[in-house]
């Protein structure tokens, strides 16, 4: 095998293989990274949308509720279905006036599309459309109407008409003696909840949500609920047997299954896939987008490795072949030297500059060959002498061929001015810079040019020639004389020597585009910090302007269920109550997500000082007691005694506390709640411990994410809005704590936080 067949098998080998791992290695580690983000994005959502379905039938449930408890339903409806049969009685004609006036009001409010009062013989008494009164209610096969006798009911989703589906959600219905006359028929309009399904942002191109239901007809499929992104009508309309490959994730999900991965979907492409079980409602979600979108970033780098690894190979080819033809030619030359000088020709010379060992052989063979010359005649001294200045000659015409050829070859823009301004030399890189043409740049004189001087360019290059120092110029915003192009370059120059004359040679850098990112990179960063503060200051007054109102509320429900405003019934009292705790729900939202803004900002203020924390602690307890006492819970207190005080904001801290006490009430049914303070490694430790239902290790991690809330045993607790354990975590973070939780599942929970004493 040839030298030059072993170069280049070598070179590849130590440089393409190399290359081809860690080509491998990136494509791999992108597109794991790409899809534990994706599949992040999709989880998140799923669960956002599960959470809001959850609320919205939770609290259609709650209407409902309401409704059926409504006295003057309790006391009308019994009128008009009296009097069904003369509807020009004064009686009916009261009783469905002042059924009217409230039923508006409600379905106004709640935005429902019809509210019908239903008799026992699924006869119509009353409803919104006056149409229907008298008449069978058009949907009495639903399942929300057959089994609302026994309690609250949501049913089926149902087509009214093209394009347009409802649900109902019912509820028995007693008189004034509580006696079963009835059920109330809510008609939900399901648009709205299609639309918040059907969001696809953060989804791309291919991405979107859908429900379904398991369905039994002649065989077992799943029935899916809401217009697709792919098809539009399929609500109602498509179905997809058991065992098909098609639709594989909302095939597990109909199976009470959550879970995440890649599945085939019903349209028949792979796709990244998160599967939710709405147990509730006996419905099943999926988050889904097509793989091939995903990934097409990582298809493109693939192809880019594969673009770079084919340049490498030929240049390293090229590279191998140039190196190889360098060792050869010398020991061409000296074969060649050898014939020559054995035909008797004592006047070549076969020495080489190279200092390796052919170079080395070379030499001692022209020593050899000199030695013999002495011998010979005195025109071999002549022959030697034309010999030698032939050998120079050569010599010097390859250095200049080898230094022209650096300077082709340099990423830089290279030119060299004599000592008149001239211009010697120029690179092609340097006309591509300047937009000129080799005629154009080379007939410059850069001593009589005014950019030179305006820049002060001139007098660098003349400390070039004069005192041969170097200098450097950046950023510099040049417009090139002929061709008018303006670029932003860097200037370098350095003094050179040749053929005995002073000359400057000048690297030229365009960093046009690398500026050009930069300002698009600062433009970027303040625009978003706008974003941030526009947010921030959005919410701050969002915030105010509800907060006022509901204050005012607040006190009104407040004077009216005390009786200051008049007598009060024990129903009114009942609505009453209804309206202040959901007036205070909607403070503690307005409230947690102020403070949660204020956090993510860093505008929350913190006035620190050295507090006493089982001084604090021992507040906590005397607030919360009663409402402990309330659930007939015991409170265990284990304060270590002579603890060193501790700087924090005493406000704050007591906020985290009552908090983490009012989750452990929450979900503690019977037992103890305890808590502890000890001092642990430069810190001074706090700990609130139940005996609850606890928390699934899977659950951990996700409880100090924000809007966050937990499914526990049978049914979520709801009523909060998930940033409480995300807000503690920030205020213990702030003032250089951290916080943290245990938990046995079945038996119990402990949240710690440990702050430093000072």
């Amino acid at each position: 095998m040839s030298i030059n067949k072993k170069l280049i098998i070598l070179s590849l080998a130590l440089i393409v293989l190399p290359m081809i791992l860690i080509g491998t290695l990136i494509f791999f580690s992108a597109k794991r990274h790409i899809e534990r983000e994706i599949m992040a994005k999709l989880e998140v959502v799923a669960d956002l949308k599960v959470d809001k379905i959850e609320t919205f039938f939770y609290e259609r449930a709650s209407d409902v509720a309401l409704a059926q408890n409504l006295f003057v339903i309790k006391v009308y409806y019994p009128i008009m279905k009296e009097y069904a049969k003369d509807t020009t009685s004064p009686e009916y004609i009261t009783a469905k006036e002042m059924l009217d006036e409230y039923v508006n009001v409600f379905q106004k409010i709640y935005r429902y599309r019809n509210i019908r009062l239903v008799d026992l013989n699924k006869i119509v008494v009353y409803s919104s459309n006056p149409e229907e009164i008298g008449k069978t209610l058009p949907i009495a096969t639903d399942s929300a109407f057959i089994d609302a006798q026994k309690g609250v009911r949501i049913g089926n989703i149902y087509s009214r008409e093209e394009n347009q589906y409802s649900m109902l959600v019912a509820a028995p219905l007693h008189d004034i003696d509580n006696k079963l006359v009835g059920v109330v028929v809510l008609e939900i309009d399901m648009n709205p909840i299609y639309k918040f399904i059907q969001e696809t942002t953060g989804l791309g191109k291919t991405g979107e949500t859908l429900i379904a239901r398991h369905f039994v007809g002649e065989e077992e499929e799943v029935l899916f609920l809401n217009p697709l992104r792919h098809e539009p009508k399929a609500a109602l309309n498509k179905k997809i047997l058991f065992g098909d490959r098609a639709g594989a994730s909302i095939q597990k999900a109909v199976q009470g299954k959550e879970g995440k991965g890649v599945a085939v979907d019903y349209r028949g492409k792979k796709t990244f896939s998160v599967w939710r079980y709405i147990k509730p409602l006996n419905w099943e979600l999926v988050a889904k987008i097509d793989i091939k979108e995903v990934l097409r970033p990582v298809f493109t780098l693939s192809d880019l490795i594969a673009g770079i690894l084919i340049v490498t190979i030929l240049l390293d080819v090229i590279v191998a072949f140039w190196a190889a033809r360098s060792i050869l030619r010398p020991i061409k030359l000296l074969e060649k030297g050898v014939g020559i000088i054995g035909a008797g020709n004592l006047d070549y010379k076969v020495g080489t500059k190279s200092k390796d060992e052919i170079g080395q052989l070379s030499r001692a063979f022209d020593k050899m060959t000199e030695d013999l010359k002495k011998r010979t005649i005195s025109i071999g001294k002549l022959n030697e002498e034309v010999a030698e200045r032939r050998r120079v000659d050569e010599a010097i015409k390859k250095s200049n061929r080898i230094f022209n050829s650096i300077l082709e070859m340099s990423p830089f823009g290279i030119y060299i001015i004599n000592d008149k301004g001239g211009v010697d030399y120029v690179n092609s890189v340097m006309l591509e810079i300047s937009g000129n043409t080799p005629n154009e740049f080379k007939s410059i004189n850069f001593f009589k040019l005014p950019t030179y001087k305006e820049l002060g360019l001139y007098d660098k290059i003349v400390d070039v020639f004069e005192n041969g120092k170097s200098f450097k110029m950046g950023a510099v915003t040049y417009t090139s004389f002929h061709a008018k192009k303006t670029t932003i370059r860097n200037f370098t120059g350095i003094p050179l020597e040749r053929e005995g004359a002073k000359k400057a040679l000048i690297f030229v850098e365009d960093i046009t585009e690398q500026k050009n990112a930069e300002m698009d990179i600062r433009e970027a960063e303040q625009k978003e910090k706008e974003a941030l503060d526009m947010k921030a200051n959005f919410i701050s007054v969002v915030s105010h302007e509800l907060r006022t109102p509901l204050t005012s509320i607040k006190e009104g429900i407040a004077l009216v269920s005390d009786g200051t405003a008049g007598e009060v019934s024990k129903g009114q009292k009942e609505f009453l109550d209804i309206a202040k705790r959901n007036v205070d729900r909607l403070a503690r939202l307005i409230n947690d997500v102020l403070d949660y803004q204020k956090l993510e900002t860093g505008r929350m203020g913190f006035s620190i000082m050295e507090e006493n924390i089982n001084e604090i602690i021992g507040e906590v307890v005397e607030e919360m007691l009663p409402a402990i006492k309330s659930k007939e819970l015991n409170i265990v207190e284990s304060f270590a005694s002579n603890l060193p005080p501790i700087r924090c904001d005493r406000d704050r801290v007591k906020q985290v506390l009552i908090n983490l006490v009012n989750n452990a009430m929450k979900f503690t049914d019977k037992g103890n709640i305890t808590i502890a303070s000890q001092k642990v490694e430069g810190y001074i430790q706090v700990s609130v411990s139940d005996t609850g239902i606890g928390i699934k290790e899977e659950d951990l991690d996700k409880l100090f994410k924000s809007f966050m809330q937990l499914h526990v045993g049978k049914e979520r607790k709801t009523g909060s809005t998930g940033l409480g354990l995300a807000i503690s975590k920030k205020i213990i973070e702030e003032q250089g704590g951290k916080i943290g939780v245990e938990s046995d599942f079945g038996k119990g929970s402990t949240f710690s936080f440990m702050l430093p004493i000072k």
